[in-house]
């Protein structure tokens, strides 16, 4: 697996707002596609967030890892990365492609945010 040319994710995300749709939307393509690629092959990204490394789906570890932001609710409960928590990590990308804000900006990093993701409680994420 090749590295961006253009950098992380993150840097990408941080000039989010000068881009225009379309191009914003084929860089969201491109995700799609590799993960499309990686699940096709039994792997998990692990956490998709701006800048992780790519974990086996075999990997029984009990260690969470990632940033909050992007974590799915199930990795909060300390259950295994799967292509679905991929999918919610995607989700949280998606939302900042289109906001220009990272997810839960304005939210403290903390246990109480932790609980409310995994409870699915309503956020204030303007």
């Amino acid at each position: 697996m090749s590295y961006a040319k253009k950098g992380s994710l993150r840097k990408c995300l941080s000039d989010i707002t000068k881009l225009k749709w379309q191009d914003k939307l084929q860089l969201l393509k491109k995700i799609v596609l590799g993960l499309k690629v990686i699940h096709e092959s039994n792997l998990t990204h692990g956490l998709c967030k701006p800048i992780s490394d790519l974990q086996d789906s075999d990997n029984d570890d009990n260690e969470i890892y990632g940033v909050l932001p992007y974590m799915a609710p199930e990795i909060l409960r300390r259950n295994s990365y799967t292509s679905a928590s991929d999918i919610y990590s995607f989700s949280m990308i998606m939302w900042e492609f289109t906001s220009g804000i990272p997810p839960f900006k304005y939210e403290a990093h903390d246990h109480d945010l932790i609980l409310s993701i995994c409870e699915g409680t309503n956020y204030n994420n303007a």
